[in-house]
C-alpha cells in the first residue's frame, strides 16, 4: 500500500487548477519543516505469524519522490501479556519479525524509536479473525469493454463486518513479433530457444484502497464486491492471467481510517471535491500527541487465494487479442547489391539498424540470408513492457 500512502500526502502541498484567466497555482503556506513526517505501515499477520512494519518520511509533492525510507529505527511490538517482539530491518525501511507466538486473546502495541531518538507509539490493537473467501467471479462490464473481477464472502458469526482486500496480478503476455535473431558485433545471430524475448510474465500489486462493510446489513455478507476492471484489449488477459487476493477483517477504527484515506486519495479530481485533510491513523509521537504521524498499525488473519484465467476462458465478447497497431515489419536491403548513394532505396541497410530495432527473420536468401525483416524493439522485446522472460514458480 505504499503508493496509496504517498498519494495521501496531497494535503501537504496542494495546487488548484487555473480558472478564468488565473495563471498562478495556489500553494497554501505550509512550513517545509512540517513535511518531515513519519509514515508508518504496520501489521501483525496472525495467519503466518509474522509482523511487518514499513517506515518512511513524507516529502512535499513538489519533489520527484514524495517519500523515502526511514532506516536505523528500533522497532518492537509489545503484547498485553508482557511479551516483546523485536523486528529486524530486513531491507532499508522494512522491519520484519517471523515465527511470532500470536495470541488472539491479547492486544498489541507498536513502539518505534527512530535513528534521531524520537519515540512513537501506536494505540493498542486486537487481532481480528478473518473468514474465508466464498467465491471469485469473472464477468463482463456493463459496456462490454472490460473484465470485472468480483468477490463474495460472509461471516455467519456476524463478527467481521469490516473488510479490506489487496491483490497481486501476474500475467503472461507476448510481443507482437518473435525476434529470431540478435545482434553480435553488428551481425544477425540466430537466438536459441532460451534467448527468446517474445514471451514474458509480469506482476503488479494493487495500490487502491479496497474496503467494504456489511455494517448496515442484517447479515454479515459481502456480495459481488468489485475488486478490479481489466480493459478488453489489455495484455493482462491476452494469454493467461492470475490474481492472488488477500482478504482481512478490520476494526471499525481502521475501516474509518481507510475510508478517509480512500476519500482523500480518490476525491481530488475537480474543484468541487472536498479539500483533502490529514490521514493520521493510530500512530502518535510519544512526547507530543499533536505531532502529525501518517499511517496505521493493525492486526488480523490474512486469507490468501490464487485464481487463474486463460484467454479461452474469457467471455466471448472479451476474446480480442491486443492490437498490433504501430508494430509493422520492414525489410533490409539485399546485402549482395551495392549500396545506393544517389537516392533513398525502399529498404534499410542492415548496418544502419540501431538498438531500437529488432530483427525478426529472413526476408530473402533462405539459409544464406541476404535480407531480413525487422521491427521496432518494443514490438519484439516483451521485456520493454516491464516483464521478465522467466515464469514464476506457481505458473
Amino acid at each position: 500500500m505504499s503508493d496509496v500512502f504517498r498519494r495521501s500526502l496531497g494535503w501537504l502541498f496542494v495546487s488548484l487548477p487555473v480558472l478564468f484567466g488565473c495563471t498562478e497555482p495556489f500553494e497554501p503556506p505550509v512550513d517545509e519543516r512540517q513535511t518531515d513526517i513519519l509514515v508508518v505501515e504496520g501489521i501483525v499477520n496472525a495467519s503466518d505469524s509474522t509482523a511487518l512494519v514499513k517506515l518512511s518520511r513524507a516529502r512535499p509533492l513538489s519533489q520527484v519522490d514524495t517519500s523515502y525510507a526511514e532506516p536505523g529505527a528500533a522497532v518492537s511490538i509489545h503484547s498485553s501479556a508482557g511479551d516483546i517482539f523485536t523486528l529486524k530491518e530486513e531491507t532499508v525501511g522494512n522491519y520484519v519479525a517471523y515465527s511470532l507466538p500470536i495470541d488472539k486473546s491479547v492486544t498489541y502495541r507498536l513502539n518505534i524509536t527512530t535513528a534521531n531518538g524520537t519515540d512513537y507509539v501506536s494505540d493498542t490493537v486486537s487481532i481480528k479473525s478473518t473468514p474465508p473467501i466464498d467465491s471469485l467471479s469473472f464477468g463482463v462490464t456493463n459496456d462490454n469493454m472490460g473484465l470485472s473481477i468480483r468477490l463474495t464472502t460472509h461471516d455467519d458469526s456476524g463478527q467481521s463486518r469490516y473488510y479490506a482486500w489487496s491483490y497481486t496480478e501476474t500475467y503472461e503476455y507476448h510481443a507482437a513479433f518473435n525476434s529470431g535473431y540478435k545482434f553480435i558485433d553488428g551481425a544477425p545471430i540466430i537466438r536459441t530457444p532460451e534467448e527468446r524475448i517474445d514471451k514474458c510474465w509480469r506482476s503488479i500489486s494493487s495500490t487502491d484502497v479496497l474496503i467494504g462493510t456489511s455494517q448496515n446489513l442484517t447479515k454479515d455478507i459481502i456480495s459481488e464486491q468489485e475488486l478490479n476492471i481489466i480493459p478488453k484489449y489489455s495484455p493482462k488477459i491476452s494469454v493467461r492471467y492470475s490474481i492472488l487476493i488477500e482478504q482481512r477483517v478490520l476494526s471499525s477504527q481502521e475501516f474509518e481510517y481507510l475510508s478517509l484515506l480512500k476519500k482523500t486519495t480518490e476525491g481530488q479530481g475537480t474543484l468541487f471535491d472536498g479539500s483533502p485533510g490529514p490521514v493520521v491513523g493510530n500512530i502518535h509521537q510519544a512526547n507530543d500527541y499533536k505531532a502529525v504521524v501518517l499511517g496505521y498499525f493493525g492486526g488480523s488473519e490474512i486469507i490468501k487465494e490464487r485464481h487463474f484465467l486463460t484467454f479461452n476462458e474469457l467471455p466471448e465478447v472479451l476474446r480480442e487479442p491486443p492490437s498490433k497497431d504501430g508494430c509493422q515489419l520492414s525489410f533490409t536491403c539485399d546485402s549482395t547489391q551495392p549500396r545506393f548513394t544517389n537516392f533513398i532505396p525502399p529498404c534499410f541497410f542492415l548496418e544502419d539498424l540501431s538498438s531500437k530495432s529488432a530483427i525478426i527473420g529472413v526476408f530473402s536468401g533462405g539459409t544464406n540470408p541476404t535480407s531480413y525483416t525487422f521491427t521496432k524493439a518494443q514490438c519484439a522485446d516483451c521485456r520493454l513492457q516491464g516483464g521478465i522472460t522467466t515464469p514464476p514458480d506457481f505458473w
